[in-house]
């Protein structure tokens, strides 16, 4: 991924001395630089990145254009990303507000900040106000594009995660495994969406207490999953703290590995001490911590 970054940061020089800034070729290179810092975790300066691109392309093309629609759109998932969760609310709300301002929307477009604001809501750990607009989005993109449609695809796996962490897993297994099916037939193996819906699918089963079942399908994901990704995305911490809680259930965890307690540090910096995934990050050490304090202190 560093190659990849190295090479777009020679082609935009090369192009923006060639063809000047204002020219599409430059904004297309910048947004797969964009990527490819999200990819590797370097979130400050994709943001940065897309804050430039937003002015040049309103300058150039004018504030209603899609283009700066979708940058702004853009820069408010980089925000969510970083944690910046309640920014990120108000960036998506304020797109939601002004959309019909802009010019050339399609269908779709006007429905990513939608998806936005229902994606936040489940990061903020706020699920019983996500559900709903989430259901509405998936019922929208549905009818635009039919079932099989990436966005519908993905937004069925957040629907998914929801249930899952809002401890109903009876109501999240059918669905997960529908949908993995579907993104598994589209997509492939690995793909990073085969991967995550694959993970929610050995979430559901953790929590319906199908710990073996559950192992047998998250053991494989760490490793794929951080090259997909990023060593501290939010997916790849969720999926171990499932693998954690599949482990413990099969009775085949008896310590805290360095992994798990990496993903509760993760949880209780991005997402603060009182967040349901925090706090179900501290009830899968808890046992261990217990039994820590039990052990006789050894003298030297």
């Amino acid at each position: 991924m560093t190659a990849v970054i190295d090479r777009a940061e020679s082609s935009i020089e090369w192009a923006r001395s060639t063809l000047g800034e204002r020219h599409s070729n430059v904004l297309c290179i910048t947004m797969e630089l964009v990527t490819a810092l999200g990819r590797t975790g370097q979130l400050e300066r994709a943001v940065t990145v897309t804050e430039q691109n937003i002015a040049i392309a309103s300058d150039w093309l004018g504030p209603n254009d899609r283009v700066v629609y979708q940058l702004r759109h853009s820069r408010a998932n980089l925000i969510q990303e970083q944690g910046r969760l309640d920014e990120a609310l108000i960036q998506f709300s304020d797109l939601i507000a002004e959309r019909d301002s802009f010019i050339g929307l399609d269908d779709n477009d006007r429905l990513l900040a939608d998806q936005g604001i229902a994606v936040t809501l489940i990061e903020l750990g706020r699920y019983a106000d996500a559900e709903q607009p989430m259901r509405e989005l998936i019922a929208q993109l549905t009818l635009q594009n039919g079932v099989t449609h990436p966005l519908v695809l993905i937004n069925q796996t957040n629907l998914a995660e929801l249930l899952i962490l809002d401890d109903r897993p009876e109501q999240a297994i059918d669905l997960s495994r529908t949908v993995h099916d579907l993104i598994e037939e589209r997509f492939g193996t690995p793909h990073p969406f085969t991967l995550v819906a694959q993970a929610k699918i050995g979430g559901a089963l953790a929590g319906l207490g199908e710990y073996a079942q559950a192992v047998e399908l998250l053991e494989p994901l760490d490793a794929p999953m951080s090259d997909a990704f990023s060593q501290d995305d939010v997916n790849v911490m969720l999926t171990r703290l499932w693998y954690a809680e599949a482990l413990i259930g099969a009775g085949q965890l008896d310590h805290s590995p360095d992994w798990l307690l990496a993903a509760r540090d993760w949880m209780h910096a991005a997402k603060g001490s009182e967040h349901p995934l925090s706090r179900k990050a501290d009830a899968l050490l808890q046992p261990f911590n217990a039994e820590a304090s039990k052990a006789p202190l050894q003298s030297n």
